[in-house]
This record gives C-alpha cells, sequence and structure tokens, in this order.
C-alpha cells in the first residue's frame, strides 16, 4: 500500500508534515490476519457484525461465557459512496457517540476523497471482537486477545497546554478518576487497580491520589465502598500540572488522558495492561513514560527514584511531550484514519452501493 498523508491532498489546509510512514508497521500489522487468511468482507457479513444479537456467545478475555458484542445496540454503519458519508441508524444507543463520529468522518472526506467503502464502528469504549472471529469492526482499543480494528480515539486527544515548567512543578504524585475498571460488585472492587492505587495512600500519605465519585456499583455495595473510601476534590488535569508526576491508570479500557498527561511538563507512570490504542507501539517505556506493575503496587518505589533522579525524569517528559506534538496532532489522527479506512476498503469483497435503510450525513 502507499501510505499518504494528508497534506498531499489538501496542503493549503494542512500545515507541512513528515507523512504517515510512521503508521506503516502498525497499520500493516492490525490488518495482517485478515490478509494472511485472504478473507473478504461481504455485505453479508457486514449485515450481521451491525446488528448481531444475543444468540452469538463466545468467550471473552477473562474467560467467562460472555457475548461477542457485549451489548447489543452499540454499533453504526457507515458507508462512504461518490465521497459522501451515510449511516444506517437503528443499531446504536450511543446517539451522541454517532453524532460525533458523522462529524469526524465527514471532516476526513472535506480533506481527502476516499474509495467508496462500507464499515461498522463500534460506539463503546472496549473491544468486543475476540481472536480469529472474522468479524470486521472498528474500536478505539484493543488487546491481543481481540481482532478489533483499531481507529483513532478523537475523544482523548490533547486539550491544553502544561502552564508549569518542570521548576516550578510540586514533587508529588496525583490522581483522580471514578471507580470505574469492573461491575464493583460482591466487594470485587477492592481488587480492582484504581481501588489498589487509592488504597495505597493510607501507606504513603504524600500520594495525592483520591476517587472523586463512585460508579459501576449495585445497591448492596456502594456502602461498602462509601465506608472504606473518602471522595477526593476534583481537580482539573491543567491544575494537575502543578504536580511532577502522574499516574495512567485503566479504567473499564484505556484511560482517555494518556496522550493529555504525556503532554505536559510532568512524568507519567503507566500501569502495566493488556488494553491499547493505536499509537502505543510509538511509545517507549522508561523513555516517554516509566511503566508501574498492573496493580501500581511498585508506585512508591517508582516515585522514589524519580525524586533522587531528577535530570532523568526530566528528560522522560520532554521526551514524552516532544512525541505527542510530532506525532499526536489532529493531522496525524486523520491520516492514520485515512489509511486505515484506505487499507480496509481493499478487503471489500462487494461493489459498494447506498444501503435502502441508510441516511446521508
Amino acid at each position: 500500500m502507499d501510505y499518504r498523508c494528508i497534506k498531499d491532498f489538501s496542503k493549503e489546509t494542512f500545515p507541512e508534515h513528515r507523512g504517515c510512514i510512521k503508521f506503516k508497521d502498525i497499520l500493516e500489522k492490525e490488518y495482517r490476519y485478515w490478509f494472511l487468511a485472504k478473507e473478504k468482507v461481504t455485505s453479508e457479513l457486514l449485515n450481521h457484525t451491525s446488528h448481531v444479537d444475543k444468540t452469538d456467545l463466545a468467550r471473552s478475555l477473562y474467560g467467562e461465557r460472555d457475548l461477542l458484542f457485549r451489548r447489543k445496540r452499540n454499533r453504526t454503519r457507515f458507508q462512504i459512496v461518490g465521497n459522501k458519508l451515510y449511516f444506517i441508524g437503528g443499531y446504536s444507543r450511543a446517539h451522541a457517540r454517532e453524532r460525533q463520529w458523522r462529524k469526524i468522518l465527514k471532516k476526513l472526506l472535506e480533506y481527502a476523497p476516499l474509495v467508496d467503502t462500507d464499515f461498522v464502528i463500534n460506539m463503546l469504549d472496549e473491544p468486543c471482537v475476540i481472536k480469529h472471529s472474522c468479524v470486521p469492526l472498528f474500536s478505539i482499543c484493543k488487546t491481543d486477545a481481540h481482532e478489533d480494528l483499531l481507529l483513532p480515539n478523537f475523544f482523548g486527544m490533547q486539550t491544553f497546554t502544561d502552564p508549569y515548567s518542570w521548576e516550578q512543578k510540586e514533587n508529588r504524585c496525583i490522581w483522580r478518576g471514578s471507580t470505574t475498571g469492573g461491575g464493583n460488585l460482591h466487594g470485587c472492587w477492592k481488587k480492582y487497580p484504581r481501588s489498589v492505587l487509592v488504597r495505597l495512600k493510607e501507606q504513603f500519605p504524600d500520594l495525592d491520589v483520591a476517587y472523586t465519585g463512585f460508579v459501576q456499583y449495585d445497591k448492596r455495595t456502594l456502602p461498602s465502598m462509601q465506608n472504606s473510601l473518602s471522595l477526593g476534590q476534583y481537580v482539573s488535569l491543567k491544575d494537575q500540572c502543578a504536580y511532577k508526576y502522574f499516574v495512567q491508570v485503566d479504567g473499564n479500557t484505556t484511560a482517555w488522558r494518556f496522550v493529555d498527561l504525556l503532554a505536559s511538563n510532568s512524568v507519567v507512570f503507566k500501569q502495566e495492561s493488556p488494553f491499547y490504542e493505536f499509537y502505543y507501539p510509538l511509545l517507549k517505556a522508561n523513555e516517554h513514560y516509566i511503566p508501574i506493575g498492573p496493580y501500581c503496587e511498585d508506585l512508591p518505589q517508582k516515585i522514589e527514584w524519580a525524586k533522587g533522579n531528577d535530570c532523568e525524569a526530566k528528560k522522560i517528559s520532554e521526551n514524552a511531550s516532544r512525541s505527542v506534538r510530532e506525532n499526536l496532532t489532529i493531522h496525524d489522527y486523520y491520516c492514520y484514519l485515512w489509511n486505515t479506512l484506505t487499507l480496509y476498503t481493499q478487503l471489500l469483497g462487494f461493489k459498494v452501493s447506498v444501503h435502502s435503510k441508510a441516511k446521508r450525513a
């Protein structure tokens, strides 16, 4: 495939850019299974992907009996015909997310033409397609146990500029978030990484880590959570930049703030996790972030290392912010989006025409 940059199509709109060759290896890995298997995407398969119901059962990442698509009505089917966008409504309850994707795709078509294509986007934050399922579904994150095709997470892009220099920051670590990460049922919430992180404060009071809200609980679990955990004050990401150290820990899947944290002038301690987004292969441990265990168990020791090696920690923060500026701009997101849709279209085994139920976006 000839990897192209968005600026090839609209130089007046987008500034000079180094091109999309940086995503070549990532994209080829994404589609390796499909091309090796020589599978073709048929119209019938897309119909099935769009409205698969609860009779389609599979085994989940965690080994429990689960749905291949864990909830019905969480996907939207899009078509691009004659460089015009269409969508087939009625399958997704995530109306706000669907509208956002329509806006993103229409913006892409303003800058770069796409050949006729037909695809389905998962509106959830979590991957859905288990390995070797031959189901063509786009998602914003996945694990190595899933076969979803990755899209850029436009909802987790850099949103602010850090107002503090490294020397102005306080030598402390901060984290704020809600109790996402599972069902929080029957006491299991205590085992989730975010809860383990928050309870570390009992042993290490210097950690400024706290929940700001209780979510995903049942009536029996909420009192236990309220008795064991006190909520902390909400702190905006911009105000959190007054600290030298951030923690990146999963919620239900990846935490969207990662790009913002990397772009700051602070160091990010990233939890080891099976979930990843499209740009993760561009990052290197101990060069762009400091890795910590899956339950943040070694966070206090890693913070002590950073305090004792301030120059090295500062260098890591500089590498991370530079990587975001060079590789994760809005132009990069659209470049990846165009390239992945172009590569995907090669898998189609039918001539795309506007579906009878499709609406013009």
